[in-house]
């Protein structure tokens, strides 16, 4: 039963995958990249197993956690333990990448994302695994996420033209966009009805047709032309001395972290499947896709924020709509169309505020210490979330879940607008507006 459920499972997604590249063609995405190199095409389709893998097992964790201890603060403190481990991945893992193939450093970071769920998997066969396993492995596959990520985003540049590179790095974001949406859901409807292990199953089987579509790569030499963009302890460190006298660039992550921080309750999805919808897996399936659904829907019709003119303003108003888009979803009741709209919508605001942070960070920026201020964007883009986790988990074992998303909401909320009143200058930049000039800190050099 188990396995014929995983198999439907992997078939669905096949028709799913297939269907979806036949509509990219009529979205407004170019698809030349695909076309034209085999490189790319070899990554973008890997990243179609890849991501509906670990959309499936992140909900599987979740939902074991849950099982096992019954306690909200057990799944704040599993957001905890995987900021940590990414913290530590980016900062000591920068000199792994500095000194290795890049074909060579994916392949491995990929059979280490495998390694984490077959863990997951032979610890789940054997019955109720400890806690004390699942947090181990999360945190180990969360440091090697810190580095494969960076890695791949790395082996484009090379593989594609550069007249295609924008169009190249839009193909990603959908197709990650889209596996987060359907690796949720086909996890949730998977382990409604076959369990945990089955669920895992399809994810090792995922990770595995990932490592064999990546393994015909071509080598990519590292090349060691500079240390701009490497992230190490000394490079976040001037990062941070760039920022402190840049309102506008400390206020743009600020506002980030605080709408992540306070906002995000993805970790609560499997308490609020039974709570508020009375449901199970399956739905808290729905909701952790509703998020990217609603990122997907605004990457692809996003043209017009080329034509955002107060640039600063824009971000402040969707990190604001995320936190109204929250605590509504919380105050929803047991409607889940509209729960899930309300997320959607939130998802939608917070890609918004993305696109709009990064082209304030790609135009003031200069380009000498432009990759020290995108590791810390990377820190912050990627350990918020599980801040939020962390928080919410902590406030709902104090309360009830519902109560932590509507105060998390509203706390996101609240907290961007006293932050844009006490940093004015953030929510009256312009796209026309260029950053004074301050003097850089002392040279920064990388530590040996």
């Amino acid at each position: 039963m188990k396995g014929s459920s995983a198999t439907r499972a992997t078939q669905g997604f096949r028709s799913v995958s297939r269907r979806a590249s036949v509509a990219l063609q009529t979205l407004p995405v170019g698809t030349d990249p695909l076309r034209r190199s085999r490189d790319f095409r070899l990554l973008w389709v890997a990243a179609l197993p890849a991501g509906m893998g670990m959309g499936a097992a992140a909900l599987a964790v979740f939902v074991q956690v849950y099982e096992l201890t019954r306690s909200p603060a057990a799944l704040g403190y599993l957001g905890l333990v995987q900021f940590v481990a990414m913290i530590v991945g980016v900062l000591g893992g920068s000199a792994v990448v500095d000194h290795l193939d890049r074909r060579l450093l994916l392949v491995l970071t990929q059979a280490g994302l495998g390694l984490t769920v077959v863990v997951l998997l032979a610890g789940t066969l054997l019955g109720d695994p400890p806690v004390a396993l699942i947090y181990l492995s999360s945190a180990f596959g969360s440091a090697v996420a810190s580095l494969h990520f960076p890695t791949r985003s790395a082996m484009i540049p090379p593989v594609v033209e550069r007249t295609e590179l924008t169009t190249a790095m839009t193909l990603e974001t959908v197709v990650w966009n889209t596996t987060m949406i359907v690796g949720p859901i086909v996890g949730g409807a998977v382990l409604e009805h076959s369990g945990l292990s089955a669920v895992y199953g399809l994810a090792v089987a995922c990770h595995a047709v990932t490592m064999l579509t990546l393994l015909p790569l071509r080598r990519q030499p590292a090349r060691r032309e500079g240390e701009e963009g490497r992230l190490g302890i000394a490079a976040i460190r001037h990062g941070f001395r760039y920022l402190r006298p840049r309102p506008v660039l400390k206020g743009l992550l600020w506002t980030d972290l605080i709408a992540m921080a306070f906002g995000m309750r993805r970790s609560l999805f499997p308490i609020l499947a039974i709570d508020q919808f009375g449901r199970g897996p399956e739905v808290a399936g729905l909701l952790m896709a509703a998020i990217p659904a609603g990122a997907l829907v605004v990457s692809l019709t996003g043209n017009w924020l080329a034509n955002v003119h107060r640039q600063g303003l824009g971000l402040v108003v969707s990190a604001a709509v995320w936190g109204v888009g929250v605590a509504a979803f919380g105050i929803s009741g047991d409607h889940l169309g509209l729960a899930l709209l309300l997320l959607a919508i939130g998802g939608g605001a917070d890609i918004v505020a993305a696109i709009l942070r990064a082209t304030i960070i790609q135009h003031e920026v200069p380009a000498h210490v432009r990759g020290r201020v995108w590791g810390i964007n990377f820190l912050v883009l990627n350990g918020g979330p599980r801040l939020g986790d962390l928080t919410g988990g902590l406030v709902a074992s104090a309360s009830s879940a519902t109560f932590s998303v509507v105060t998390g909401g509203l706390t996101a909320l609240v907290g961007t607008a006293l932050f844009a009143h006490a940093v004015p200058e953030l929510p009256r930049y312009t796209s026309e507006d260029s950053i004074d000039p301050v003097e850089d800190p002392a040279p920064w050099r990388a530590e040996t």
